[in-house]
């Protein structure tokens, strides 16, 4: 039983440091700065890999206990770290969704940035080939 408390404990602090991890990132994407994306993604894989492991362990540990031979204190610690777990997962949830969103939003952004230099490029390019044709007009 203190077992699967232990690896409640320990998913759970996994779970704060990701959350933490988006606060940290979600600062930096609100100035634009995207340089640590790829690293962010990789940094947020390892933390899933390992709250992977961990719900495998809470699953073997749950299969062989039983509710009825707990305590009522270890009931509450376990109804504790669930209330935890739920409250960090809610706002992993909408830290999340609001990365996604500053992604999108800057994705945009390069993406009307390309359409842009593509139309002045064609406008330069344009202007140029008139100013040859005069100056070859002229030498004539």
């Amino acid at each position: 039983m203190k077992r699967l408390i232990t690896l409640m404990k320990e998913k759970n602090h996994f779970l704060e440091k990701y959350m933490n991890l988006n606060e940290r990132e979600t600062i930096h994407f609100q100035t634009g700065n995207f340089n640590r994306l790829e690293g962010f993604y990789t940094d947020r894989e390892r933390i899933l890999e390992i709250i992977k492991y961990l719900d495998g362990e809470i699953d073997s540990e749950q299969a062989i206990l039983s509710p009825e031979i707990m305590d009522r204190d270890t009931k509450a610690e376990i109804a504790a770290q669930l209330e935890i777990k739920k409250e960090v997962v809610d706002q992993v949830l909408k830290q999340d969704l609001d990365i996604l969103s500053m992604i999108d939003k800057e994705k945009s952004n390069i993406i009307r940035e390309l359409q842009d230099l593509k139309k002045d490029k064609k406008g330069i390019s344009g202007y140029k080939s008139s100013k040859v044709t005069s100056r070859i007009n002229e030498e004539a």
